[in-house]
């Protein structure tokens, strides 16, 4: 087992070649992105099914900085992410690293201009500090005034809590004028690098939850960088960018198509955040894509070929054979129509049901007839692609969140949660355990290739192979 000095993590993925079939919708060949085609199924291939973290581990290396983002294989060459937001590039045969490039706000500034946004950095943090110091005071305060039952403390609590109204209002008014001068609020668990890379097989392109879109060459050269949509929910964001034929497309709040060559915004459609990635396929020979906020888009121009067809608020979409499937807090599945005309464009719901009233972060995986889905809580469901009927649900026990997605490889499910354990298990109307294995920590969806299988710990890259 080899440990180069310093790595991050490392998944790799591969869209495989347009397959033709009769129907009117297929998949798309040529990116390199999250989550292979977007469908979470690998194919065949002589892939481990037994690890540990020594067993099995070929190479594992070290990471500078945790992401949750999964790792892209382009060639010989691993990219991934790393906090807050950095693109990593190492030797896929080692894990050693090859170069890093960070990027932040002052390397898209005019270069004159730098040192007053420098200063407007300063004072952001400055008024930001207070703003949150005051608002601390004021949160302590309304607890204690909602517990108090002694009315003279009742009375001064009260004037402590308008005075410290009072001085909220004037903090944020003292920040708002630089907060695009700092980066946007988010969930410690989220970070702002969650969404995995995406490339061509020439540049890779990455998005992260400051906002900042980037395209760099495969020896690290950035070819641009821009400010596309700053996240403002507060809880970071997580869909990964995708290309769809030409066009690189980033849900953010709205929907983004940009040129990947120059980053020049092509077309916005109106949207509502979500932290699935949209998925990407063709219709009637065009590109097109599902987004989870269930959003059917022309991809060339923006069209909106068909919207509602389906609302999660976490995972993303799976498209198969012509219908897209929803699942989370219960499910839909739509038929997806033979045109991207959205004159003559009809969707066609074929089912809705209601399996557990669950979060599901993890994304599902479809295949001959069944939908395995995962809740945040190990439970583990089989769902009638049919039907929308529930064939089986089983608690997995495998700690954590199951925030990892679904991976069909080899004709075996993997099934993994943050503990770091993956269950295998055989597709089926029963259910079957084939096996647990157990890493260290992590959030991204491992990555198979070539009979490796790549993990991003949270601590550690692995490859792991027979």
């Amino acid at each position: 087992m080899r440990e180069p000095a310093i790595l991050i993590g490392l998944f790799t993925m591969a869209l495989p070649s347009l397959v033709a079939i009769a129907a009117a919708v297929v998949a798309p060949p040529g990116a390199i992105g999250w989550r292979l085609d977007g469908t979470g199924s690998v194919g065949d291939g002589d892939y481990p099914t037994s690890w540990s973290v020594t067993e099995g581990v070929q190479w594992k290396t070290k990471t500078p900085a945790w992401s949750n983002a999964s790792p892209i294989v382009v060639g010989d060459r691993i990219f991934f992410c790393g906090e807050p937001s950095t693109l990593i590039c190492a030797n896929r045969l080692d894990g050693t690293i090859l170069w890093q490039a960070p990027l932040t706000y002052l390397d898209v500034v005019p270069e004159a201009e730098r040192a007053a946004f420098q200063e407007g950095m300063t004072k952001g943090e400055q008024f930001q500090n207070e703003l949150t110091a005051v608002e601390r005071d004021l949160n302590r305060a309304r607890r204690e005034l909602q517990k108090n039952e002694d009315e003279e403390a009742k009375a001064r609590l009260t004037a402590a809590v308008a005075t410290l109204d009072e001085q909220v209002k004037v903090a944020r008014e003292k920040l708002a004028p630089f907060r695009n001068h700092l980066i946007p609020v988010t969930q410690p668990t989220n970070g702002y690098s969650s969404a995995t890379p995406v490339s061509d097989g020439t540049r890779v392109y990455v998005f992260y939850g400051t906002g900042m879109a980037a395209a760099y060459d495969l020896d690290g050269k950035r070819l641009w960088a821009r400010v596309v949509e700053r996240p403002t929910h507060g809880w970071g964001n997580s869909a990964s960018p995708v290309l769809a034929g030409n066009t690189l497309v980033l849900h953010i709040l709205k929907v983004h198509g940009l040129d990947p060559a120059t980053g020049e915004t092509r077309w916005v459609v109106p949207s509502t955040m979500r932290w699935g990635t949209p998925v990407v396929t063709v219709i009637g020979g065009q590109d097109v894509v599902v987004t989870a906020n269930g959003e059917l888009i022309r991809a060339t121009d923006g069209t909106l070929i068909a919207k509602g067809l389906g609302a999660l608020t976490y995972c993303a979409p799976v498209v198969k054979d012509e219908i897209a499937y929803f699942i989370e807090h219960g499910g839909r599945a739509v038929k997806l129509p033979g045109t991207t005309d959205p004159e003559t464009a009809t969707v066609e719901e074929l089912w809705k049901t209601q399996p557990p009233n669950e979060r599901y972060y993890a994304s599902p995986v479809v295949h001959d007839g069944i939908i395995y889905a995962i809740m945040q809580k190990s439970i583990f469901s089989t769902i009638d692609a049919a039907t929308g009927a529930v064939i089986y649900s089983e608690d997995l026990k495998l700690g954590g969140t199951a925030y990892p997605s679904i991976t069909l490889v080899g004709g075996v499910l993997h099934v993994s949660s943050d503990s770091g354990k993956t269950v295998l298990v055989a597709p089926g109307r029963e259910y079957r355990e084939l096996g647990r294995n157990e890493l260290e920590n992590f959030r991204s969806t491992p990555l198979f290739i070539d009979g490796h299988m790549y993990v991003r710990g949270l601590n550690h890259l692995y490859s792991v192979g027979k």
